[in-house]
């Protein structure tokens, strides 16, 4: 591993521990000033509100290292973890919800997964919005391909920024089971609240492996000495 690596590495590491430090004396602080009421993981919470601010940070990075970076790879890169951190940024307010049909009437569509199982859900609006999001699904596979290295080989390497997006992913993914599929199943309090906490650490870790991940490829600049050289 070479020192650039190496002081991403430790960078990732410092932020993601920094990151989730800070977050947990306002968690705790949330939880004892409202007498540990769900309030603090509720929807539009504190927890919620947190995983909002670092969705942003990740995202200002990776708009901040595109026009830093001279290896177009990399530039690309950036763009990819920037429109990765947006995507989430919209969930989280909520501003997906202008295509419900609410808003787009018969052509609208449900994020839960009932509706897209449902017989009696219309088939062309799900067929359309399955094409879009396989659509998106398949750009992101596209540019992980052209700008990431090869997942298994990083992971076997020991690649830290792999394995943030891996653990990151994964409590994504817990998070978003716990709100979908085992809402109604499970007493809501404790499972709203394990769905917060999982993803507030799964984005905290994606923001650990943007850094990771950009400052070995050449993208953010050196603490104190300027921009890395394109050839870094």
């Amino acid at each position: 591993m070479d020192s650039e690596r190496k002081r991403g590495d430790l960078l990732a590491v410092w932020v993601v521990a920094g990151v989730l430090g800070l977050s947990l004396v306002i968690v705790g602080v949330g939880y004892v000033g409202s007498g540990f009421s769900i309030e603090t993981h509720a929807e539009g919470g504190v927890i919620e509100t947190l995983q909002i601010v670092v969705w942003s940070l990740a995202f200002l990075v990776g708009a901040f290292a595109i026009p830093r970076s001279e290896v177009p790879r990399a530039r690309l890169l950036a763009r990819w973890l920037a429109f990765l951190a947006a995507l989430a940024i919209v969930r989280e307010l909520d501003l997906h919800e202008m295509a419900n049909p609410d808003v787009l009437g018969d052509w609208g569509v449900h994020y839960r997964i009932d509706w897209w199982l449902s017989a009696e859900a219309p088939v062309l609006p799900r067929v359309a919005w399955a094409a879009v999001f396989i659509g998106i699904a398949l750009l992101q596979l596209w540019l992980f391909a052209r700008t990431g290295p090869n997942p298994v080989r990083a992971l076997r390497e020991g690649d830290l920024s792999a394995w943030l997006l891996v653990g990151s992913i994964g409590l994504l993914g817990a998070g978003s089971v716990a709100d979908d599929l085992l809402r109604g199943m499970l007493p809501r309090e404790p499972l709203q609240a394990f769905e917060e906490i999982a993803e507030l650490v799964g984005v905290t870790l994606f923001l650990g492996s943007v850094v990771a991940r950009l400052r070995p490829s050449g993208v953010l600049p050196r603490l104190g000495i300027g921009r890395v050289p394109a050839s870094a």
